[in-house]
């Protein structure tokens, strides 16, 4: 997941309309701040500007201590990838992508 995050290639509408997965590269969920347009659904638009999820975006925010966040940093810390991916599941827009996964995928392995 944090691979596609990081390399855009994602199973958002951008994405998928652009290998001809989807009818449309707009966002489902909100419409753009200019007008009544709808905003493309890139990863910049789901993680930080989407208004769907303006909950999840603060307490992402929080978490990670900025108002410009940088996706490059973020994805090479893993404090920050722990918080990206409960960003990611709270969001429920990747229906196979559940919260309980982040916990057993993260947790340091037994010895």
């Amino acid at each position: 997941m944090i691979v596609q995050v990081h390399t855009g290639h994602i199973s958002l509408n951008a994405r998928l309309h652009k290998i001809h997965k989807s009818e449309t590269n707009k966002c489902p969920n909100c419409r753009d701040r200019r007008g009544n347009e709808r905003a493309r659904e890139t990863v910049k638009h789901f993680l930080f500007e989407c208004r769907a999820y303006q909950k999840e975006h603060h307490e992402l925010l929080n978490t990670l201590k900025t108002d410009h966040p940088d996706l490059a940093e973020i994805t090479n810390n893993l404090s920050s990838v722990k918080a990206l991916l409960k960003f990611i599941a709270k969001t429920g827009r990747f229906k196979n992508y559940k919260n309980d996964a982040i916990g057993r995928n993260l947790k340091p392995k037994d010895r």
